[in-house]
C-alpha cells in the first residue's frame, strides 16, 4: 500500500513510527498509510511565517491575485479526480464532492478577482472595509491592526467596531415559545 508524505519546511517528510491505514469510510477499502508522528510541526509553522509570509509580503494584491485564479484553474482541472478523492476518502456522495470542489473553485476565483480590483498595493490603509462575503452582515468579528498616523507617522492600535447580529423574530418567537 502506498505511503503518503507531507511537504513541510520546504521539503517531504514521510514521518516516522507505526503506519496507520486510510480507509474507505464507505467500502473500508484500505487507500493508502501514513506515519503516525516524525513531523516537527513547531518547524513546519516556523518556516510558513518565515519563509511563506515573506514571499507573500512582496507580492501585490493583483499578483496574489493572479495565484489565486492559477490555483482555481488548477483545482478545476484536476476536478474529477478531486471528486474521486472525496467520494473515496470521505465517504462523501458525488454531488456532495462536486458541491464541494466547485465550491472552492468559486470562491478562489472571487478572491482572485478581489485582488485584481486591489490593483498593485501591497497593503491597505485602516479605512472603510473591504467586503469579502456575500453580504456587509459577513464582516469578520473586531480586531486589533496597525493604524498608521498620517502626521506622526507613529504606529497606532485601533479596534474595528463589530456590529452584533440580532436573532431574527422568527427565530425569537421560536425560543419565547420554549
Amino acid at each position: 500500500m502506498k505511503l503518503l508524505a507531507s511537504y513541510l519546511s520546504g521539503a517531504w517528510s514521510a514521518g516516522s513510527g507505526s503506519r496507520i491505514a486510510l480507509v474507505n469510510p464507505a467500502t473500508e477499502a484500505g487507500l493508502a498509510e501514513v506515519h503516525d508522528g516524525g513531523h516537527d510541526l513547531a518547524a513546519a509553522v516556523g518556516h510558513a511565517r518565515a519563509a511563506g509570509l515573506a514571499e507573500l509580503g512582496r507580492l501585490s494584491f493583483a499578483e496574489r491575485g493572479a495565484l489565486l485564479a492559477g490555483l482555481a484553474k488548477a483545482v478545476h482541472g484536476a476536478r474529477e479526480e478531486l471528486i474521486a478523492l472525496a467520494v473515496g476518502n470521505g465517504g462523501n456522495t458525488r454531488s456532495d464532492a462536486k458541491f464541494d470542489v466547485d465550491g472552492a473553485t468559486f470562491t478562489l476565483s472571487s478572491y482572485a478577482q478581489i485582488g485584481q480590483a486591489l490593483g498593485d498595493a501591497r497593503f491597505v490603509v485602516d479605512g472603510e472595509g473591504v467586503q469579502l462575503g456575500r453580504t456587509p452582515r459577513d464582516q469578520p468579528p473586531a480586531r486589533l491592526y496597525p493604524r498608521f498616523a498620517q502626521r506622526s507617522g507613529q504606529r497606532q492600535e485601533r479596534r474595528l467596531p463589530w456590529r452584533r447580529r440580532q436573532p431574527s423574530t422568527r427565530r425569537l418567537s421560536k425560543i419565547q415559545r420554549q
